[in-house]
């Protein structure tokens, strides 16, 4: 978007798997899949030419469908606090400028149009209809020192939207039947018509440096190689996983990465004051809770969801022994339940790493810190410091519940290739100047919470960096 709203024909080429494609059969242990759409797991595919990837300990996802991981995403879009990024070496009005122009494009709702402490809204927002287990948020001290409560912001079409607005079907986990959540897919056909080239069904093994201009090796869903270019600039945005192993396997990078992330927990909660409405049937995250240090930079960040069917479902399908209860009975319990997810820095706990072997296969490695009983210790500690907000809004929190994600559980990850001194403020690989990262492996950190607004807007940011 940002290259053709400068007058370039950009020339994306993307794996683009499809439903009707083979792929390589990974050890279902190794493969991040508790989101499908419409019950597919294609999101989460590997592709069946070239090299592999393998996972230990980790549930970090990558992707090679047509749309990535924003097929199967949860839609949060809050920026990041200008108090977490204080410290980047960046321009922070250029990343603000980044941010217009992605909510510019993008559309963005929310479910009260209360304005937030620590996140600026960028464009206009849509209104979503709120769940009435939020209610009572509305009359409460929604921000201090140490914590602020808020209305999440999300990707998605509202009730007003002319273009597939929200029908409140509660079916956003499974898959939106109305294309109501955003989707990078979407945006393809009308990219096209305004000048982007793309070659897709094509794998990118490596990139070739000839005197400054890059050419890219391929292998096609035939498992065919093919070579294209000379391209003057390219811009690598393939995911944590793929970037590090198209750069490691040019030798434009080192041979492993340790990528910063955020551990990922879940707990539910207990609404005291009131079961849900017959009409209250919406499935993304509407609220969330951000837990700040006495400097204002998070220290934990958490996202609420009320419990639809589709949530029911995922829970009866891990705890098989609930399906001995009628499903009538399960809907009246789970109508009252609130599941929160918490986000809070990974490097307490553990390190995700990526290595290429000597077969240019990727290895995506976990390796725990701290026992898991001093990790689940660490999160109560976190937990306590929201008791009291969680009571203010007439929920009594589960914690004996908590259930603790694999490293790289929640794609919150990233940073790796700037970390490593790898890479300039722009993305710009170490001693290839035609070669720039814009995906997450390029922001300077991974504050706690939702990244996906962030590395889009520093995408632009980059892109607009290099032409002006």
């Amino acid at each position: 978007m940002s290259l053709i709203s400068l007058g370039k024909s950009p020339v994306m080429i993307d794996a683009g798997l499809s439903k009707e494609d083979d792929y390589f059969r990974t050890d279902k242990r190794n493969v991040h899949a508790n989101k499908t759409k419409f019950g597919s797991d294609l999101a989460y595919r590997h592709f069946k030419f070239g090299p592999h990837i393998f996972s230990s300990n980790s549930e970090l996802s990558f992707s090679f469908s047509s749309g990535g991981l924003s097929e199967v995403w949860g839609a949060t879009f809050l920026p990041f606090a200008d108090n977490d990024i204080i410290d980047w070496p960046i321009n922070l009005e250029k990343l603000h400028e980044a941010y217009e122009f992605v909510a510019s494009k993008i559309p963005v709702s929310t479910a009260f149009l209360k304005p937030l402490h620590n996140y600026k809204d960028f464009g206009s927002l849509g209104v979503l209809q709120l769940d009435s287990l939020f209610d009572r948020v509305k009359s409460i001290q929604l921000n201090s020192s140490t914590f602020e409560l808020g209305a999440t912001r999300l990707a998605v079409r509202a009730i007003q939207s002319k273009l597939s607005p929200c029908q409140l079907c509660g079916e956003c986990l499974r898959g939106c039947p109305y294309g109501s959540i955003w989707s990078a897919k979407d945006e393809i056909p009308g990219l096209i018509s305004e000048g982007l080239i793309l070659l897709t069904g094509k794998r990118v093994v490596k990139l070739r440096d000839d005197s400054g201009r890059i050419y890219a090796e391929t292998i096609n869903k035939l498992g065919k190689r093919e070579y294209f270019g000379y391209f003057d600039q390219v811009f690598v945005a393939a995911g944590n996983v793929e970037t590090f192993r198209i750069l490691a396997a040019s030798n434009f990078v080192d041979s492993s990465a340790i990528l910063d992330h955020s551990t990922t927990f879940y707990f539910p909660s207990i609404s005291l004051l009131k079961s849900k409405s017959a009409n209250d049937k919406f499935g993304l995250s509407q609220l969330f809770l951000r837990l700040q240090s006495a400097t204002g930079k998070s220290h934990s960040h958490f996202q609420m969801y009320a419990c639809t069917d589709a949530l029911i479902d995922s829970i009866t399908a891990r705890l098989k022994v609930l399906n001995l209860v009628p499903y009538s009975w399960l809907r009246r319990v789970f109508s009252r339940v609130i599941v929160t997810i918490g986000y809070r820095d990974g490097a307490f706990d553990s390190e995700l790493r990526l290595s290429l072997t000597l077969s240019e296969d990727v290895k995506i490695e976990g390796k725990r810190k701290v026992s898991r009983v001093r990790q689940k210790i660490r999160i109560f500690g976190v937990l306590l410091r929201s008791w009291r907000i969680f009571a203010s809004l007439g929920l009594f929190p589960l914690f004996g519940f908590l259930s603790i994600g694999r490293p790289g559980n929640g794609v919150h990850a990233g940073s790796w290739l700037f970390k490593s001194e790898q890479c300039n403020e722009i993305g710009s690989v170490g001693g290839h100047r035609s070669v720039y990262v814009i995906d997450s492996s390029s922001l300077p950190t991974i504050p706690n919470g939702p990244i996906t607004m962030t590395v889009m807007a520093n995408a632009v940011r980059i892109v607009l960096g290099v032409f002006r």
